[in-house]
């Protein structure tokens, strides 16, 4: 049987883990990674290792995942660098909160706005060895305005991507 990680935080983890339940609960088995620093209490994120508790979602570490022939992982705001070679399985992705191949790496809902972009968007792609340089499967572009925060621009990115994710 197929396994599915989801490896994150926040809305984005939660919403991508909630859709795997109620769509395919019977049909799949769910694991969760959530990021090293969530402490499962919400702050003006909500906690992932706190919905999967209250879901009761098995959490995992990577030493176990490695070790899946059958397994999906996907990253939905995972904070740590995953090393590719140690997996067994092939089906590895990355939802990244920019329009790849621009703003690659970190603080993504700064650089549109600094960078005095017009567009931004989401990105599906394939987790390889590079940061964020992996084969590219799906993009989701939107308009930005010159007066939106980063904060407000970040929100956009969460829920553009969980529009990507049930997308693909």
């Amino acid at each position: 049987m197929l396994t599915v990680c989801i490896a994150g935080k926040n809305e984005i983890a939660i919403n991508g883990l909630n859709y795997l339940i109620k769509k395919y609960k019977n049909k799949i088995k769910i694991c969760a990674l959530p990021n090293p620093e969530d402490s499962g209490i919400d702050t003006w994120k909500k906690s992932f290792r706190k919905f999967c508790l209250k879901k009761n979602v098995k959490i995992t570490n990577l030493s176990k995942l490695y070790k899946i022939k059958k397994l999906l992982f996907l990253s939905l705001e995972y904070s740590k660098i995953i090393d590719t070679d140690k997996f067994i399985s092939n089906q590895l992705f990355n939802i990244h909160f920019s329009l790849l191949p621009k703003h690659r790496g970190m603080y993504t809902s700064v650089w549109p706005i600094l960078n005095g972009d017009k567009y931004a968007g989401t990105t599906l792609h394939v987790l390889d060895k590079s940061i964020d340089g992996g084969n590219i499967i799906s993009q989701k572009k939107f308009k930005i305005s010159d007066t939106i925060t980063s904060r407000t621009l970040y929100k956009k990115h969460m829920n553009n991507a969980f529009l990507l994710f049930k997308k693909n």
